[in-house]
C-alpha cells in the first residue's frame, strides 16, 4: 500500500507519517525498482495507534520507548 493510501484510511497527513518514521516509531518497506514506502496492515494498525496516543497526549519519546520496549 503507497502512502497516499495509507493517508486516507489513516487519517494522518504525508508529512506526519513521514514525521513518525523519521522518528523511528515506523519502518515500512522499499520498494527496490522505485524506492516507494510500501506500508502493510502492521504499518497500518501502528500508525492507528499512534494517532490515538498522540490524541491522548503522549509525547513522542514515550511512543519512542514503548517502540523500544516491544
Amino acid at each position: 500500500m503507497l502512502i497516499n493510501e495509507v493517508e486516507h484510511i489513516v487519517g494522518l497527513s504525508k508529512k506526519s507519517i513521514r514525521y513518525y518514521e523519521e522518528n523511528g516509531l515506523l519502518t515500512p518497506k522499499r520498494n527496490q525498482e522505485n524506492d516507494y514506502r510500501i506500508y502493510d496492515e502492521k504499518d497500518i494498525q501502528k500508525l492507528k495507534i499512534i494517532k490515538f496516543l498522540r490524541k491522548l497526549n503522549v509525547p513522542i519519546r514515550e511512543l519512542k520507548q514503548l517502540e523500544s520496549e516491544n
